[in-house]
């Protein structure tokens, strides 16, 4: 087999194996397009990810021109211009796919990156505090004293000397403790809160 046909067919072969690439290229945008849309609802998405949404439909096109200059390069071109697109169809598949492939997973690593916080925000709390009564279970990190008394009311009284806790009372006699960050405004986020089967478990007086 001379050089000319053995180029002609690695050529041929790379064509192919663009044509298969592109395809699950394509794919998997559209998958990961119809999944992400359901679970990053209202939440921002990469840049990269939608750059690469948006392109997945120009890959068809791409794919198409890199076809029909391959077949003119395997059998109108010198077997030197031929290999040269040979490599060049090779590197624009590796790029496409490597591209893409990178571009799919921000969104995974955006929402593991969230649910890490969540869970490590809820660990914060629950670690500091014990069981948390359901009504107050919304409360991470990330909420403000003000959006607690907006949402279960205001607290009963205020704990603390020199630092403030604020006491939610419940019916069955025990009781919720809030803990701001400082200087333990409304508008300060939660930093800790305790739950006491008793209120006479409270150890920081009025």
């Amino acid at each position: 087999m001379n050089t000319r046909l053995t180029t002609k067919v690695y050529l041929c072969i790379a064509l192919g194996v663009h044509v298969g690439a592109i395809a699950v290229a394509v794919f998997s945008v559209n998958a990961a397009a119809a999944y992400w849309s359901h679970f990053l609802e209202g939440q921002p998405y990469p840049s990269l990810f939608l750059f690469v949404v948006a392109m997945s439909p120009m890959l068809r096109w791409v794919s198409v021109v890199v076809v029909l200059a391959g077949i003119f390069a395997a059998f109108k071109a010198s077997a030197s211009w031929a290999l040269h697109y040979l490599a060049c169809v090779v590197a624009i598949t590796v790029g496409i796919l490597c591209v893409t492939a990178f571009g799919l997973s921000l969104p995974m690593y955006a929402v593991a990156h969230f649910l890490d916080q969540q869970g490590e925000n809820q660990r914060m709390l629950r670690g500091w505090t014990g069981d948390i009564p359901p009504r107050f279970a919304f409360i991470t990190t990330n909420t403000t004293l003000q959006q607690v008394i907006d949402k279960v009311g205001m607290y009963d009284r205020e704990r603390g000397s020199g630092i403030a806790r604020y006491e939610y009372d419940l019916p069955d006699g025990s009781a919720v403790l809030i803990s701001p960050e400082w200087p333990f405004t409304p508008t300060n986020k939660i930093e800790g809160i305790a739950f006491f089967h008793r209120k006479n478990e409270i150890k920081l007086y009025p």
